[in-house]
């Protein structure tokens, strides 16, 4: 979008006249912009995709911020309303520093999932018992495969294939049944470095709440091990025991390697992101991640 049509919606939707925008580049599917206020960085205006679209995940965030103030503070338009019409949202500019490998996060994450469990009984959502039989994960495959096929021979479409290929191999290797998870709760839905700042004076601040929802806790607890540690298995295993020391981490980790290889993200994405090396990104990050878990299971194994 251009320029002037973000300070439309600053003065149209928030009434803000006086304003610079910067468009922040990150890896990220929807538009984020920083509004700068007499030269400091004041807000955060994002744009969700239509497929990305997910107003509870607003109404959380706003309680996490008013209750616990580890979330960025949500501003409502000049209709009352946290999103205006073309998916637009703000939110304050906080001041922090990215969170890198850290294994102190497993304990703020379990006080995370503690604090949206509380926040649950006030807000219905509706819980997303996500499940796949492995004769549905493999016809799936056969549609991208020839989907990115039919793309040519571009270096996007041959990662993709990889990946295929790589999520096929493991099928077999592993004898997946499927993905039938078992654990579920409210989850932020995209834990990771990326997404939490550490405030000197507030302790964490989570960000982006886009993909928050009634959801497999194995997932989220698994993918933040890897995360937030260098992957090794004895590191894996120590944030999840540090997450909660009963936690069945065999059970777990198995649960989520059965959801990598049954899931189709980011191939599921590549429709409406028209930005050929994030996907590409995406796609490599995954890859990396499935075999960085297989061989944690393997290690576990012997």
């Amino acid at each position: 979008m251009k320029s002037k049509d973000i300070y439309k919606v600053l003065r149209e939707s928030y009434d803000i006249k006086d304003a610079e925008i910067e468009k922040v580049s990150i890896s990220s599917i929807n538009n984020v912009y920083v509004i700068y206020i007499s030269g400091q960085k004041k807000y955060v205006l994002k744009k969700w995709k239509k497929n990305i679209t997910n107003i509870i995940s607003l109404k959380f965030q706003n309680e996490l911020e008013r209750r616990y103030k580890i979330a960025p503070k949500l501003y409502v338009n000049v209709h009352g309303n946290y999103v205006n019409e073309d998916g637009y949202f703000l939110q304050e500019y906080v001041n922090g520093n990215f969170v890198e490998k850290n294994m102190n996060i497993a304990q703020f994450l379990f006080k995370l999932h503690k604090y949206l469990s509380k926040i649950q009984k006030d807000i219905k959502i509706e819980p997303r018992r996500y499940k796949k039989s492995i004769e549905c994960a493999n016809r799936e495959l056969t549609d991208y495969e020839d989907y990115f096929k039919r793309k040519g021979n571009n270096d996007l479409a041959v990662n993709a294939i990889d990946l295929i290929d790589l999520r096929r191999k493991i099928i077999r290797s592993t004898n997946c049944i499927g993905y039938f998870p078992k654990k579920f709760g409210i989850v932020h839905g995209d834990f990771k470095p990326d997404n939490l700042l550490y405030v000197p004076s507030s302790n964490y601040c989570v960000l982006d709440f886009d993909y928050l929802g009634f959801k497999d806790l194995d997932v989220e607890i698994c993918r933040a091990s890897f995360e937030f540690t260098n992957g090794e298995v004895k590191d894996v295993l120590e944030f999840i025991h540090s997450y909660c020391y009963l936690y069945d981490h065999k059970e777990a980790l198995r649960n989520y390697l059965n959801y990598l290889l049954i899931n189709n993200f980011p191939l599921n994405i590549s429709s409406y992101v028209s930005n050929d090396d994030l996907l590409k990104k995406l796609i490599l990050d995954r890859k990396y991640l499935i075999c960085k878990v297989t061989k944690a299971i393997e290690n576990l194994i012997c």
